[in-house]
């Protein structure tokens, strides 16, 4: 990429006080905005139907481990209720990577598409501990 001289290019253009100052004051609107939006986008992009997830999970037996709601009461099997929707997601997608041979959640995983990821996930983030 060919660089141009500044001689070539010129000065920056100058704004007036008012202009600079305007542009001062909208800054923190526009940075309060961006920043409610990234704080939402947990529950924008795993947004499921927890309908279905409490469906799901019975349908899959996920409450024989981890309990009734996702609560359970052996120390073996971590409790899913109020966890956040994006660990549940990665968990889920770490066990069908098989990354843990031979664990017991792998087969469980296995046929679970993208949706019925987010649709468990909704429903045990909605659990109360």
């Amino acid at each position: 990429m060919r660089t141009i001289p500044l001689e070539v290019r010129g000065p920056a253009p100058k704004m007036a006080p008012s202009e600079t100052a305007t542009e001062l004051n909208r800054m923190p609107s526009i940075r309060a905005f961006a920043l409610a939006g990234l704080a939402l986008l947990p529950y924008v992009a795993f947004a499921g139907d927890s309908e279905r997830g409490r469906d799901l999970a019975w349908q899959y037996r996920c409450m024989t481990c981890h309990g009734v709601d996702g609560r359970s009461n052996d120390p073996r099997y971590p409790r899913l209720a109020g966890q956040k929707p994006a660990y549940i997601i990665e968990r889920l997608a770490y066990f069908q990577a098989e990354i843990e041979p031979f664990n017991e959640m792998n087969g469980h995983a296995r046929p679970l598409t993208e949706d019925m990821k987010r649709d468990l996930a909704a429903y045990f983030s909605g659990q109360r501990l």
